[in-house]
């Protein structure tokens, strides 16, 4: 819904970029797509690693649990970039709560 609101806030403005960039030159427009897909590319990485992972652990026929190792990075680097951008209160809160339900864990995990 967000990400159709925009487009609908912001029709004339892709209209002209979309347009401009039609035109093959490098004009204000194509550098301005340009950088927008360059700053994307960390994002669409991380996107895919966890598409990956989650392709493995779901093909893997023997499931003993070393298959969840395929999860950890994707989900600490979206974890992590959750937590990190923003001040929000409900980001500070997340973030607390996360950071505590880890301590909490590795407290309680030995004893089970």
């Amino acid at each position: 819904a967000t990400a159709l609101s925009t487009i609908v806030v912001f029709r004339k403005d892709i209209v002209e970029i979309c347009s401009s960039l039609l035109q093959f030159s490098w004009n204000e427009e194509t550098q301005f797509v340009s950088k927008i897909v360059i700053s994307m590319l960390p994002a669409i990485t991380i996107l895919l690693i966890a598409i990956i992972s989650a392709g493995i652990v779901l093909a893997k026929t023997q499931k003993n649990g070393s298959e969840l190792f395929f999860l950890f990075a994707p989900i600490a680097a979206i974890t992590s970039n959750y937590i990190e951008s923003g001040t929000s209160k409900i980001r500070r809160v997340v973030s607390e709560v996360f950071l505590w339900s880890l301590f909490v864990l590795v407290l309680v995990l030995p004893l089970i």
